[in-house]
């Protein structure tokens, strides 16, 4: 979910049935309709603390005051009714309560409790995943080597055992102007001149 890819975290909590999870995720991504759904089946698996955050996910008044009227909080149930001023049900909840005045309980600036609204809602068919940001190797991967030039195509390094020397042809050491016969002797140091013009 840090990562921005929801589908892969929805499908996670529905193969693990982390219900509470589920719906809170649809509540954050703005998937009211899935959030529904997970209402029905809160209410399907008799959970009623799930159903009762689901309703209040969904700011579903009535759905509350149900919830709280089946479990035996009545009084509770007679406050919210009358605080969301849903008179549907005050007179059968009155009638439970025997008696006692509720409406003394009720402050004069309360008002009804919705959740914010989402700012991005998917559409219908579109799940999409939150957008991702690029890491900072990823940046310096793109700046660095898109814009480098390709290198000029060199000839390889041939090596001896690549290429090796040319020996026969044998006669193109014998042009050197040597003017020696054979068996005379080259005296060490005749073509450098006197030592002593150092």
């Amino acid at each position: 979910l840090r990562q921005g890819n929801q589908q892969i975290v929805e499908m996670v909590y529905q193969k693990t049935k982390n219900f509470d999870a589920l719906s809170f995720l649809y509540l954050i991504t703005g998937n009211i309709p899935k959030l529904r759904k997970m209402l029905k089946i809160a209410e399907m698996r008799n959970d009623v603390m799930s159903r009762f955050n689901n309703a209040m996910m969904l700011g579903a008044v009535e759905e509350r005051i149900k919830i709280m009227a089946e479990i035996g909080q009545v009084p509770l149930a007679a406050l919210t009714a009358h605080a969301h001023n849903c008179q549907e049900f005050i007179p059968k909840l009155e009638e439970q309560l025997q008696g006692n005045d509720i409406s003394a309980h009720v402050p004069s600036n309360a008002r009804l409790l919705l959740p914010p609204v989402p700012l991005c809602r998917p559409t219908s068919g579109d799940s999409a995943n939150w957008p991702l940001l690029k890491s900072v190797k990823q940046i310096l991967e793109e700046s660095t080597f898109k814009n480098m030039p390709m290198p000029a195509e060199q000839q390889p390094f041939m090596d001896t055992l690549d290429a090796p020397e040319d020996t026969e042809n044998v006669d193109a050491w014998g042009d050197d102007d040597l003017d020696m016969s054979p068996g005379e002797a080259v005296v060490a140091g005749a073509d450098w001149g006197d030592m002593d013009d150092l």
